[in-house]
C-alpha cells in the first residue's frame, strides 16, 4: 500500500523529505523556493511557481505520489546531497562495490556510458529542433524542456556511475 496509512516507499520518502527539510529550519515555502532556484541555476526555464511546489512538497512530504527525477535532481541540488544519497536507505536504489565484481562494475559503467551518450545526442537533436521551430513558441518550448529533462537524464546517469557504481 503506498500514500496515506500505508508505509509504502512513497511515504518513507516523505517522511525523509520532510526531516531534511526540518533539518535545515526551513518552512514549506522556503523549500519550495530553494527547489526553485536549484531548477533554475540547472538552467530549467520552465520551473514552477513558488506556490505550486509548495503544494506538491505537502503531496510528497504525506506521501501522495512520488517525486520525479527532475525534482529528484533539484532536491539533491538545494540540500547539498548527492544523487546516491537522496532518500532514505530503503528508497536508494545503489550498486553496492561488493555487489558487483570490478569487471562487472565496469560492464555496468560502460552500458549506462552508452545509454548517457545516446540521451545527450537526443538532447542534441532536440535543442536543434527548438531552434527549427523558433517561431512556434510552444513547440519550440516543448523541444527545449525535452532536451533539458534528457540532459538532466544524462547527468544523473554521470553521477550514479562516479558515486555508486565505479565507487
Amino acid at each position: 500500500m503506498r500514500g496515506a496509512g500505508g508505509r509504502g516507499p512513497d511515504l518513507e520518502l516523505g517522511e525523509w523529505l520532510r526531516t531534511q527539510r526540518r533539518a535545515r529550519g526551513w518552512a514549506v515555502w522556503e523549500m519550495a523556493r530553494q527547489l526553485r532556484e536549484a531548477g533554475r541555476g540547472s538552467g530549467d526555464p520552465n520551473v514552477p511557481r513558488i506556490e505550486a511546489i509548495g503544494r506538491n512538497i505537502r503531496r510528497w512530504e504525506g506521501g501522495v505520489g512520488g517525486v520525479s527525477e527532475r525534482y529528484r535532481l533539484y532536491y539533491c541540488k538545494a540540500l547539498g546531497i548527492g544523487p546516491a544519497e537522496f532518500g532514505p536507505a530503503t528508497v536508494q536504489r545503489q550498486v553496492r562495490a561488493g555487489v558487483l565484481s570490478a569487471a562487472g562494475r565496469q560492464w555496468v559503467a560502460a552500458v549506462l556510458g552508452d545509454v548517457r551518450d545516446g540521451l545527450r545526442d537526443d538532447a542534441k537533436r532536440c535543442e536543434a529542433r527548438a531552434e527549427q521551430v523558433a517561431a512556434d513558441p510552444v513547440r519550440s518550448a516543448l523541444c527545449r524542456g525535452q532536451a533539458h529533462g534528457l540532459a538532466l537524464a544524462a547527468a544523473h546517469i554521470d553521477a550514479t556511475v562516479s558515486g555508486t557504481i565505479l565507487a
